[in-house]
């Protein structure tokens, strides 16, 4: 569902945020994206995070977490058929989150 279409109830996911504290932004590539920041996520400063960086649903906004979602799994090692426990979108849903500077970024595509 694309973002705008969300009612205005709709909270992340992740951290309860409303649906209003997230802006839209548009990618180099032209995709337009809807995103809020974290304030207790530490963000990485360097392009070295990047491995780090948390794999995050395009569909629901799930980050993956290796101890509650994959038995200590990292998410690279998981098998192709694993889904999203929140929405149950396959793995492929799942993108790496950070910005050229470094800065995590939680998104909602469209």
């Amino acid at each position: 569902m694309a973002f705008a279409l969300l009612p205005d109830t709709w909270k992340c996911p992740v951290c309860g945020a409303p649906k209003s504290a997230y802006k839209s932004s548009v990618t180099k590539s032209g995709e337009v994206v809807w995103s809020h920041e974290h304030d207790d996520i530490e963000q990485p400063n360097s392009t070295a995070a990047a491995k780090d960086a948390p794999w995050v649903c395009s569909i629901c906004n799930h980050v993956y977490d290796a101890a509650k979602d994959g038995n200590g799994v990292a998410f690279t090692l998981l098998p192709d058929t694993w889904k999203c426990p929140v929405c149950g979108a396959p793995k492929s849903a799942y993108k790496q989150s950070l910005t050229e500077s470094g800065e995590v970024v939680w998104s909602h595509e469209h």
